[in-house]
Formats: C-alpha cells, sequence, structure tokens
C-alpha cells in the first residue's frame, strides 16, 4: 500500500484550501531522498515503508488510511525524589538575597544510659544535657530558564488536537529544575 499526502494546490472562491493526493513512492530498505529531502514538494523523511524516521519532531506527520491517532501521548520518565521531604524548604524566604544566614542548635549530652538513675548510689547527681548554637551561610544561586511559543505552534498543536504546547514546555522547565536540583544535591 503506498502512503498518500494530501498537498495543498491552491485556494477555492470562499478561500478554502484545495488539496490534492500525492502518493509518496518508496524503494526496497531504502529511504528516499530527491532534491534533498522533498519531491514535488512533499517531505520525504520517510523509510521504505512509507512511514516517518523515528527521530523526526513536529507537527506534520505522514499517515495513511488505516492509522489511527491515539488522544493519549506518551512522556518521558524520570526518577524524582521529592526534595521537600528531605530538606526544609520556604518557598520565598529570603528571596531575592545574595547570601542566606541560618542559625543551628545542636543537643550537646551524653548517651541515653547516662539518665539511667541507680538507687542507693552515694553518686545521685544527674547527668546533664545542653544545647550549643552556631550559624551557617549559604550563598544563593539564582536560577531560571525561559519559554516561548508563537501563535503558529499553537494553531498548529490544534489541529493536531491531542496535546498543549504551552503545557508541556512549562512541565518540561519545572522537570528541568527538579532533576537539575536532585543532582546538585546527591
Amino acid at each position: 500500500m503506498k502512503s498518500v499526502f494530501f498537498q495543498t494546490t491552491g485556494y477555492d472562491a470562499q478561500g478554502k484550501a484545495i488539496k490534492e493526493p500525492v502518493f509518496l513512492k518508496h524503494t526496497n530498505n531504502r529511504s528516499i531522498f530527491k532534491n534533498g529531502l522533498r519531491e514535488n514538494g512533499v517531505d520525504l523523511r520517510l523509510n521504505a515503508a512509507g512511514d516517518t524516521a523515528e527521530s523526526a519532531t513536529g507537527y506534520q506527520i505522514v499517515t495513511d488510511t488505516l492509522t489511527y491517532i491515539k488522544k493519549q501521548i506518551s512522556e518521558q520518565k524520570f526518577y524524582e525524589v521529592p526534595i521537600a521531604d528531605f530538606i526544609p524548604t520556604a518557598v520565598g524566604d529570603g528571596a531575592f538575597a545574595a547570601n542566606l544566614l541560618t542559625n543551628r542548635t545542636y543537643q550537646v549530652a551524653d548517651d541515653f544510659e547516662t539518665g539511667n538513675i541507680r538507687t542507693g548510689a552515694s553518686n545521685s547527681r544527674l547527668a546533664q544535657v545542653d544545647v550549643a548554637i552556631d550559624s551557617k551561610t549559604l550563598k544563593v544561586v539564582n536560577w531560571a530558564k525561559a519559554i516561548d511559543y508563537t501563535i503558529f505552534d499553537i494553531e498548529q498543536a490544534l489541529v493536531a488536537n491531542n496535546w498543549d504546547p504551552i503545557e508541556q514546555k512549562h512541565r518540561a522547565r519545572k522537570r528541568n529544575w527538579d532533576l537539575g536540583l536532585q543532582k546538585s544535591l546527591s
């Protein structure tokens, strides 16, 4: 079965695109390259069966009449550790400062067993517990990354109708932060 691509060849009186089928040619077990990657204005990054290359990214995907497009998308998975479960985190506390000074306290005491009281012992002095304090200064490292998109990205994603590029870009930035923070603390 040959793969087909509907190519815009013009516009009718109402301004709607006129599309004509273009059957894609292929040869045995070789990708087709004629005049670079295009033949008759059609992108030919295809394998011998007419499938798109696995490395191709973007909105334009070659399909045939027996292709079912699932609404579900696959996402990358990463091992993530919730940092706030292990390190005290106060969002916005000291924001935009150059350094953060934190006071630390330590218990100064012997082990638990020194608290055992012996009845009838001549030296009935109780063991003591005390605390000490010091401070730790940490330098603040500023981090920021931007995302961008165009109206064309949004409109083409609407045609694909199964994912939101803006949401995915924000999620990618957040995941980049989480994984980077996780790596720097390990």
